[in-house]
């Protein structure tokens, strides 16, 4: 290994060793510590002893009876009771379950901890031999601000590990079916992390397209299997998650993107104040302008529709490279986060951006400059630490008596995340654009946007 290759591994390393202690200390606190995790372990709990975790009265019930109840707050124990995802999730998440708490967790979080640190490290491999210290810069940073992500237990972290596994898998052609078998596990766990990716890989077609189909198909018998069990448990599932999804997005909830409602939890507060990009949807930035579900999420999916129209025909029209193949992935992750909701811990879904970043930086010119500035920044501005360091600098904004000229200048400040998403993502659609117009013929494709510097 040479000495670029090293100091690059070193930097990542680096990144790691913070991401792993920090965030394994942090898991510990109370009351936060490991609560995303503490939700699917008491849902898959609930489901072993044939209660319905989709009901958040039985749901306590359950709390109060395994004498759980008493170690959280009011509205720690108002979350814990409100689980919102699909029963996909509960195959992987009820095997711990079997478990006491006390193993369970730190189990859970080292699994999390090496499957992310896994990933990472593939992602760099990609490309160790094109740009190995920016791409150990740009990962190491990225791990070294992911604490939360392993700290609460969300299941991105495992969700998006698998992604990043069964790209390198598909991108190098080896262990097919391993790599099949983690996107199918990643599209069950959370599928607006990893949907549109699996999309990818459907589109472009040949080997790819084989891989898509099979992934969707192992990704049905366990949708099945669990929608089967769940059902059989909680037959009124679907109608329940459905009702928990709307409390969170009303105004004042905990999901909510508008600036109207007023928080009706601490922790609403606490996610609010303290972390200006906890919610990353496009949502966040058109909501302070017109607060309003009815506008905001019509607005959101008609401005994103044509970048993913134009996204989807050069993936149709193009054939696969392992290059393009970066610049595609790197175009649609950030518009993954834009377009629905999804909170700072999906936002490691970044990671998969670093190879196309790479790629264009070895190519030199003003494209490499500006794919180096843009990654970067996404990366740092979506960081838990740089979040946390930005809300206690800017404070609590005072969005009701602000005119449009000051919002726009408070977004920058208060709502900085989905403004350099939407950069990132226009900027590697372009790059793909042009890297597909090269190899198929500029009559054969749809243009997009500047002539490069």
């Amino acid at each position: 290994m040479n000495g670029k290759r090293l100091t690059g591994l070193l930097l990542m390393l680096a990144g790691g060793i913070v991401f792993a202690l920090w965030g394994n200390s942090l898991s510990h606190a109370k009351p936060l510590g490991g609560l995303d995790f503490r939700a699917l372990y008491e849902g898959a709990g609930c489901l072993i002893h044939h209660h319905d975790p989709f009901n958040p009265g039985e749901l306590r019930e359950y709390y109060v009876a395994t004498g759980d109840a008493r170690l959280y707050p009011e509205w720690a124990l108002y979350t814990l009771t409100l689980l919102n995802y699909p029963p996909t999730i509960y195959p992987f998440t009820t095997p711990f379950a079997l478990f006491p708490w006390a193993i369970a967790q730190p189990v859970w979080t080292v699994l999390t901890a090496v499957g992310f640190l896994l990933a990472a490290y593939l992602m760099w491999k990609l490309v160790e031999k094109d740009a190995p210290i920016v791409a150990g810069c740009l990962i190491g940073f990225l791990l070294a601000n992911s604490e939360i992500t392993l700290s609460g237990g969300n299941a991105a972290g495992f969700a998006i590990s698998l992604c990043a596994l069964a790209l390198w898998c598909f991108l190098r052609e080896r262990f097919a079916l391993f790599g099949v078998l983690c996107l199918a596990a990643s599209l069950a766990m959370k599928p607006h992390d990893a949907g549109l990716v699996w999309l990818y890989f459907l589109l472009v077609g040949g080997t790819s397209r084989k891989r898509a189909w099979q992934t969707l198909a192992a990704n049905v018998a366990l949708g099945l299997a669990a929608v089967i069990w769940v059902s059989l448990v909680a037959p009124h599932w679907f109608t329940e998650m459905r009702a928990t999804m709307a409390i969170y997005s009303a105004h004042g909830g905990a999901n909510d993107p508008g600036i109207l409602g007023s928080p009706n939890s601490s922790f609403r507060s606490f996610s609010m104040a303290v972390f200006p990009g906890m919610l990353c949807s496009l949502q966040t930035i058109v909501a302070v302008f017109w607060d309003d579900p009815r506008f905001y999420n019509p607005f959101t999916y008609l401005f994103c529709a044509p970048f993913l129209v134009v996204w989807t025909i050069v993936s149709l029209c193009s054939s696969f490279a392992k290059e393009r193949a970066y610049l595609a992935l790197a175009a649609i992750v950030p518009f993954t986060l834009l377009i629905t909701y999804h909170r700072t811990t999906d936002t490691k879904l970044l990671l998969l951006t670093v190879p196309a970043c790479v790629a264009l930086w070895k190519r030199g010119g003003a494209t490499g400059k500006l794919a180096l500035a843009l990654t970067g920044i996404g990366i740092v501005v979506t960081g838990d630490i740089s979040l946390i360091v930005i809300g206690i600098l800017v404070g609590q904004p005072n969005w009701i008596n602000a005119g449009w000229l000051t919002k726009i200048q408070m977004v920058l400040m208060y709502r900085p995340v989905p403004v350099v998403l939407l950069a990132m993502g226009m900027f590697y659609l372009w790059a793909y654009c042009k890297s597909a117009r090269e190899t198929m013929g500029a009559s054969e494709l749809p243009t997009m946007a500047p002539t490069e510097a």
